[in-house]
């Protein structure tokens, strides 16, 4: 072999080696520590248990109010708990899905990059760390969508927050 075919093997050795990093490794560690719903989740929960709290406990109702308030952000292209457009509110996507509470919650975000930046942006508004740390809410549901709006790429966080009914039953004699 002569010396410019080693040297075209070892660039092209490190091209691919580079590539394959850029491509394949780097992805997998920025979503190891960025932003999912599970992480959120965990942490949320995390902070929950550090400032006294019970974990919330999942709810599938209240996630897929989470996920159509998600979608609705970037088709309507709005920041706000309730639609300019069609007059929606928070308790409307929960009361749509058949979630019957007796109090609910919504905490936005939108663009963090991770989850320890969002968490850090709701403990800093009051009215976002008041949902997060209520003694009340006993149920989740949390959603991200990325999308398209006003020609800039979005990803919006929305967690539904969620004091469920108490059922007693009595046994009649």
């Amino acid at each position: 072999m002569n010396k410019n075919n080693f040297f075209k093997s070892i660039i092209i050795s490190s091209a691919i080696f580079i590539f394959a990093f850029v491509f394949l490794a780097i992805p997998n560690l920025v979503k190891a520590s960025g932003l999912s719903v599970e992480n959120v989740y965990n942490e949320v929960n995390q902070t929950r248990i550090q400032n006294g709290q019970l974990a919330l406990k999942k709810n599938n109702l209240l996630t897929l109010a989470a996920q159509r308030k998600a979608q609705d952000l970037i088709s309507y292209g709005y920041w706000a708990h309730n639609n300019p457009t069609t007059g929606a509110t928070p308790w409307k996507f929960i009361l749509a899905t058949g979630y019957r509470g007796r109090l609910a919650g919504e905490n936005l975000g939108r663009d963090y990059g991770d989850t320890g930046s969002l968490i850090g942006a709701w403990l800093a508004s009051p009215t976002h760390k008041q949902n997060l740390l209520s003694n009340r809410y006993k149920e989740t549901g949390i959603a991200l969508a990325t999308g398209v709006v006003n020609g800039q790429t979005r990803t919006v966080i929305v967690q539904m927050f969620g004091e469920p009914r108490q059922f007693i039953s009595y046994r009649l004699q």
